[in-house]
């Protein structure tokens, strides 16, 4: 039993001794009897560093690429296809409501109120007149069966912008939208579904898969049409 004691009394001598001597050390070194603790403290973690760290935000450029790649995205086209033929079926309706336009140009004997900056445009001949008149009627069609939709838009761009900004007594904000929407029309994947152009896609390519569109193309109209209506 007293050898046992004297054994336990010798360990914590020792290590009374060890923790002299290392106090004795960091005061001869001009240290600070605290730092051991503040050095052990310094290696536990803190709350803050605990804590979620946010991600960094992204860069302009990181942001840009992920825009793009949302824009170029494929998607089924068969919104914009149906819209395509109700688009087609309400200029369709404009032709007749403009059945006249040409002979009330030209029972005004030249007396034209052009638009600001538009008054360099001459009113077309007797003869492109009519010309452009059946092109409100007939361009429709090819539009509506999707049978060379773009070049049809581009006609059909012409010949209603031509006759709208000849006379301002004709304005209407409508008016307007369809020009700007036949002026975009042409570079936009319409015809990519419930068309002629596709089916005759798939008759030269019977092994293709169906075709899609990039999201830009439908995003397009969305904003051309959300803006007035807004």
């Amino acid at each position: 039993m007293s050898r046992a004691f004297g054994s336990v009394q010798s360990v914590m001598m020792d290590v009374a001794e060890g923790e002299d001597e290392e106090e004795a050390s960091t005061m001869h070194h001009g240290g600070n009897p605290d730092e051991g603790v503040k050095r052990t403290t310094s290696l536990l973690p803190s709350s803050g560093d605990q804590r979620h760290k946010s991600p960094s935000p992204r860069t302009w450029n990181e942001r840009a690429h992920v825009i793009a790649r949302h824009l170029l995205a494929p998607i089924d086209g068969i919104t914009l296809s149906l819209f395509r033929i109700a688009f087609a079926y309400v200029l369709f309706l404009q032709a007749g409501i403009w059945s006249g336009l040409v002979y009330k140009i030209y029972r005004s004997h030249g007396f034209l109120l052009p638009y600001p900056m538009f008054g360099w445009v001459p009113p077309p001949p007797v003869m492109l007149g009519h010309l452009e008149q059946l092109g409100l009627s007939l361009l429709p069609i090819p539009i509506a069966l999707g049978y060379y939709t773009r070049t049809a838009c581009a006609l059909l761009f012409v010949c209603f912008t031509h006759l709208f900004i000849i006379c301002e007594s004709n304005h209407n904000n409508h008016y307007i939208l369809f020009c700007y929407a036949l002026a975009m029309a042409p570079f936009t994947r319409m015809d990519a579904n419930l068309s002629v152009d596709a089916l005759l896609y798939h008759k030269r390519h019977p092994k293709a898969p169906p075709r899609r569109i990039a999201r830009y193309n439908l995003f397009l109209w969305q904003v051309m049409f959300s803006i007035p209506y807004t």
